[in-house]
């Protein structure tokens, strides 16, 4: 999103709305697996199809979860240094220790494929400080890079005073919808003119960090936001009906909406219909089994992490079958090693680093 880290925050003590977060996580994941299992796989004529093949959005919500998380945990955090610094090193630890073990993986995977990936940069993607998807050893990564720079916000906010945060935010999302405007203006998203595109575009004030925002300030405004299931509902549905059909009409330059020449309306469109599902599954408690919403959110991150491989290793099979069936048995394997990745690798990694940065804080005190 990616719902990266911020996907899969492990809590000891979920808060009674915050497993339906978990939820929307795995959604979130699932939808993007979907997405990328019917561009290799093959489509079919279906409704299926039509949704599937928004599977991208899945990465907006991953973002307006990110934000709406990260206001949350850091709510009541001190302004100090101190804070700061540790909440940077708890959400870097967060992104690397399920990065790290699924790079190790990828990079041995592709070697016995077919020899080391000479045209792959293996620093960038080692770090995740790249965007480029054609040198990244997982292409997936790119939204990863989007978690860190948002990371790095929070963690400088967490040096102003509490009522201060808000709005240095809020000034930074005038800045960007300020530029981007005025980006729009001069044509900037065109394909003709994307060889002067630039690092600002991509990420420092991308259109895509307006999503991070509606998160976070869902958070802040949620009290002031409706409390009926119902309007959610139908503000999802609109939502959502407004991006298919700009998605299916109006998204006509290269690689459609998902693509960086619409990021502007992917951003407005599916930064929108991302905080009205978000703020539906806040409010729909009662209808998210708790024990399964919260697997769904721990094992996310890895299903977002893992999903391309496993569609790698049945593309490789060759298999003769229906779409169908070669989409269920990359869910099947995708589930299974995500399950096994996250509570196996990434959790216990991960755990004890939170325990060491707890005992120096402790010792601090």
């Amino acid at each position: 999103m990616a719902l990266a880290p911020s996907i899969s925050t492990p809590t000891t003590n979920p808060s009674p709305t915050l497993h339906t977060v978990q939820a929307l996580r795995g959604i979130s994941a699932l939808w993007v697996l979907l997405y990328h299992a019917q561009l290799t796989q093959g489509h079919t004529n279906s409704w299926y199809s039509s949704v599937v093949s928004l599977g991208y959005l899945g990465v907006d919500l991953f973002f307006v979860i990110s934000g709406f998380i990260m206001a949350m945990n850091t709510a009541n955090s001190p302004a100090t240094a101190q804070s700061s610094v540790r909440f940077a090193l708890l959400r870097l630890f967060r992104i690397y220790s399920g990065w790290w073990p699924v790079f190790g993986l990828c990079l041995l995977w592709l070697t016995w494929l077919s020899g080391w990936p000479t045209n792959k940069d293996l620093l960038s993607s080692f770090w995740l400080i790249s965007l480029n998807i054609d040198t990244l050893l997982l292409p997936t990564t790119w939204t990863l890079t989007f978690e860190l720079y948002f990371y790095a916000l929070i963690a400088l906010c967490l040096l102003l005073p509490l009522g201060s945060r808000s709005m240095a935010l809020a000034l930074f999302g005038t800045a960007v919808l300020a530029l981007n405007i005025y980006w729009i203006s001069q044509d900037r998203f065109s394909p003709e003119l994307f060889e002067q595109s630039h690092w600002g575009m991509y990420l420092f004030f991308s259109p895509l960090c307006l999503e991070f925002l509606y998160g976070y300030f869902s958070f802040r405004w949620q009290r002031h936001l409706p409390a009926h299931l119902g309007w959610w509902l139908l503000a999802c549905v609109l939502s959502g009906w407004a991006i298919a059909s700009y998605a299916l009409y109006f998204a006509h330059k290269p690689s459609g909406l998902s693509g960086f020449f619409h990021y502007p309306e992917r951003a407005v469109l599916g930064g929108l219909f991302a905080a009205c599902l978000l703020g539906f599954f806040l409010r729909a408690t009662a209808y998210c089994p708790r024990r399964l919403s919260l697997w769904c959110g721990d094992i996310s991150y890895m299903l977002y992490l893992l999903h391309l491989p496993a569609i790698w290793l049945v593309n490789s099979m060759a298999l003769h079958t229906s779409v169908m069936l070669r989409t269920l048995l990359v869910i099947v394997i995708s589930l299974a090693a995500a399950t096994l990745m996250h509570y196996g690798v990434e959790r216990p990694i991960y755990s004890r680093v939170r325990r060491k940065l707890q005992t120096r804080k402790s010792a601090a005190h």
